[in-house]
C-alpha cells in the first residue's frame, strides 16, 4: 500500500542547499583520490543520496546545479581533466537520476554496492581486531 493511498503524505527526502566549493573539496576530490569517475556512482557525481523519495524536480534542480558547477570548473588547474570527463558523459549519467523509475532502480544497486565497499573496507581492520582477541583475550588497553 503507497503512503497516498494510505491517507498518509509521501515523505521526500529534502535535500541540503548546493555548495559548488563544497562539492569540489567533497566530491570531486574523493573522485579524484578514487580514480575518476568510473569508480563513481551518478548519486555521489551529483550530490544526491541514493534514496527513493527523491523529487523529481529537486533531482533536476541538482542535476543543472552540478553541471554548472563543473563548467566552471573546467580551468581548475587540479580537476579539469576529470571535469572534462564528466562533462562529456553528462547526458548519459544524468539520464539515470532525471527519470523517476530508473533512478529508483539505481538507487537500490548504489546503496548494495556502497555497501559492499565499506564492507571490504573493514574487512582488514576486522581481521586485525580478531587477532588481538585471539591474541590477548580482548583489545589490549
Amino acid at each position: 500500500m503507497s503512503a497516498i493511498s494510505s491517507g498518509r503524505p509521501a515523505v521526500v527526502t529534502e535535500l541540503p542547499p548546493f555548495d559548488p566549493n563544497d562539492y569540489r573539496k567533497r566530491v570531486l576530490a574523493a573522485v579524484e583520490k578514487r580514480g575518476g569517475p568510473d569508480a563513481s556512482d551518478p548519486f555521489e557525481l551529483y550530490d544526491l543520496p541514493p534514496a527513493d523519495d527523491l523529487d523529481d524536480a529537486a533531482v533536476a534542480e541538482r542535476v543543472a546545479q552540478v553541471w554548472g558547477a563543473w563548467q566552471r570548473q573546467r580551468d581548475h588547474p587540479k580537476y579539469r581533466v576529470l571535469v572534462a570527463l564528466l562533462v562529456q558523459q553528462h547526458a548519459a549519467r544524468s539520464a539515470e537520476l532525471l527519470d523517476a523509475g530508473r533512478r529508483r532502480t539505481a538507487a537500490a544497486r548504489v546503496r548494495a554496492q556502497r555497501e559492499q565497499r565499506d564492507s571490504a573496507r573493514y574487512e582488514l581492520l576486522d581481521a586485525a581486531i580478531s587477532r588481538l582477541v585471539q591474541r590477548h583475550r580482548g583489545i589490549p588497553a
